[in-house]
């Protein structure tokens, strides 16, 4: 210790003999906490004199690690806090691979100057949700493949006539994100208004910074006709069951949008996918009246709408602010909070300040619209890497798969650098993309849920609703090993039918086969005695005629001898035979007993 040198022996005697290391550098002047922890710990001679300040990275691994911020924004996962710390700590051992890294690096403080001495890339904000399904669906196909469609559509056609709407919900209540003062050891209020009813409005503006003016959507089936009587200058309202727009309501606002826009034609209205605003009889009237209607891709909104680009952001802050200050403009002694009613006076200020020309053309320029610009599209892409946004990180352009190893040969090394590229910016984001895991989110089990008849109506713990779901699978199992035991049977005794039938069937067949060779034997016989049955009848037919042919031969000689006897003999009567029935039965003994 030199003579005009802090008491470090001492300091460190004190701390050793019990006191503790804050209170030791209070207590001995010129003494430093962290110095003083140092000399304690052994980390650094007693009288070891104060050097420059250490340098735990390079240049290279700074510029490294705000490329890999830049390409987390674009992919739309921002590092937080620790995870930022781990990259800067993992840096620094590379960096330092024999000296030594406190383990408290980095602190808040080497935080804060390393996001200050890079004011114009980084800074800390509150994150905003970015659901999976638009990181999904936010890709450069996607944005190219829509970009391909818009382009012949907004061909020729002027920005008065190129129109963009949307809507957006607000309530009474609003929401709190203004900081305030507050007595320690007290929760932070602010007292606000206890009607959450929503209130849907619709917006509408064009690329040449006009907008019509907004339609109130409100929940139920009557209106108030005050409820615009301090709305923005030809305000509209509606009324629908869930304050939201559905095709019906869409129809009404798009027939008051055809009145509000003019004579000139065509007209592009660029609008969200989404079914509620569609339906045929709208889309047959924006055909007759000359508007073409263009659907924005399915959850790409966030960068690609105007109005949520940069409308209804603002939108929403001074609506906040209104609230806030709505019982100063009411009056404190009233003690005013709005309702659902107020609502649309409420939002005249913060709908002419954040409909304003200049943030409306912002917003169609921002999304690459007017002008039309795809390079702008890309870059503004939330989601994915597009090839936009690596012009604008050439470290991860440069990045190839073998350098995921962190090894680079001088040759690469060299052509690297001929590149203006960075080897240590290079080697941070390799181990950033090596170490990378985008989330994915995890469909929902399709487990078994308890119904109200295996609860029986009761209040059930944890255990018990497993146990009561294990009993009801169990019975289940056996209603299934019963069920599958039925259809065993039946299946087995469907076999055996079927078994039986075939048997049946083929004593049927053999017994139809043996009946068919018997009629063929029958057949033959009966053909052989139907053969002989007509011999003979043709045998007894030719004796018959012969014998007739005899007969009358024989009459005809008898004639030719006594002609005059044959006809003395025909001449004379004949005698009458008598009728049977005449006969009585005595008559015919007789005859019987002559006989």
């Amino acid at each position: 210790m030199t003579e005009n040198g802090p008491p470090w022996e001492q300091a460190v005697h004190a701390v050793l003999n019990g006191m503790s290391i804050r209170k030791a550098a209070r207590t001995f002047p010129g003494v430093e906490r962290e110095a003083l922890r140092r000399r304690v710990h052994g980390l650094v001679d007693m009288h070891e004199k104060e050097g420059r300040r250490p340098v735990y990275l390079s240049r290279g691994h700074e510029q490294g690690v705000v490329e890999v911020v830049a390409a987390r924004s674009h992919m739309g996962i921002c590092i937080e806090e620790p995870e930022m710390r781990y990259i800067i700590r993992q840096c620094a051992l590379a960096h330092n691979p024999k000296g030594v890294v406190p383990p408290a690096f980095p602190n808040n403080k080497w935080i804060s100057r390393f996001v200050k001495s890079h004011k114009k890339e980084l800074s800390f904000r509150k994150p905003q949700i970015l659901d999976e399904k638009r990181a999904e669906h936010s890709t450069e196909e996607v944005v190219r493949g829509y970009a391909s469609r818009l382009e012949p559509v907004l061909r020729g056609v002027s920005p008065e006539c190129i129109w963009n709407c949307d809507e957006t919900g607000v309530c009474a209540q609003g929401t709190a994100k203004t900081r305030v003062l507050c007595s320690r050891g007290l929760a932070a209020n602010t007292r606000r208004s206890h009607d959450r009813e929503n209130v849907s409005i619709m917006g509408c503006a064009n690329a040449a910074g006009g907008r019509l003016p907004p339609m109130y959507i409100f929940a139920g089936e009557f209106r108030k006709p005050g409820w615009l009587d301090a709305a923005v200058k030809d305000a509209v309202c509606a009324m629908t069951e869930s304050s939201n727009v559905n095709g019906n309501m869409f129809l009404h606002w798009l027939k008051f949008f055809v009145r509000c826009i003019g004579a000139a034609r065509p007209q592009v209205l660029i609008l969200d996918g989404h079914f509620a605003h569609l339906s045929h009889a709208a889309v047959e009237f924006a055909i007759s009246k000359g508007v073409k209607l263009f659907l924005l891709p399915s959850h790409t909104s966030h960068f690609l709408q105007p109005l949520d680009v940069s409308v209804f952001r603002e939108f929403k802050t001074f609506y906040n602010d209104a609230v806030s200050g709505f019982p100063a403009l009411k009056g404190l002694g009233k003690a005013a909070l709005p309702t659902r009613d107020d609502i649309p006076a409420l939002t005249k200020v913060p709908f002419v300040k954040a409909f304003k020309s200049t943030t409306i053309c912002r917003g169609f320029f921002n999304s690459g619209i007017f002008p039309f610009n795809v390079d702008i599209m890309l870059e503004k892409m939330v989601g994915s890497l597009s090839s936009r946004h690596k012009l604008g990180l050439p470290h991860h352009a440069a990045l190839e798969t073998s350098a995921l190893d962190l090894q680079l040969t001088d040759r690469e090394r060299k052509q690297l650098e001929r590149k203006g590229l960075d080897v240590d910016a290079i080697k941070v984001v390799a181990f950033h993309a090596k170490n990378l895991t985008i989330p994915k989110v995890n469909s929902r089990t399709r487990g078994g849920y308890l119904t109200p008849l295996m609860t029986k109506g009761v209040l059930l713990t944890g255990p018990e609703m497993h146990e009561a779901f294990r009993i009801h699978s169990e019975m289940k199992a056996m209603q299934a090993a019963d069920q599958e035991s039925r259809r065993l049977r039946r299946f087995t005794n469907k076999l055996d039918a079927q078994a039986l039938r075939d048997a049946k069937r083929g004593d049927a067949s053999r017994e139809l086969v043996e009946r068919r060779s018997m009629r063929v034997e029958d057949l033959a016989a009966h053909s052989i005695r139907r053969a002989a049955q007509r011999a003979n009848a043709v045998t007894i037919k030719a004796r018959k005629k012969a014998e007739t042919q005899q007969a009358k031969e024989t009459q005809r000689a008898n004639r030719k001898r006594c002609p005059a006897e044959c006809r003395a003999k025909a001449a004379e009567p004949q005698r009458k035979r008598r009728p049977l029935q005449d006969i009585t039965p005595g008559q015919i003994s007789i005859l019987k007993s002559s006989q």
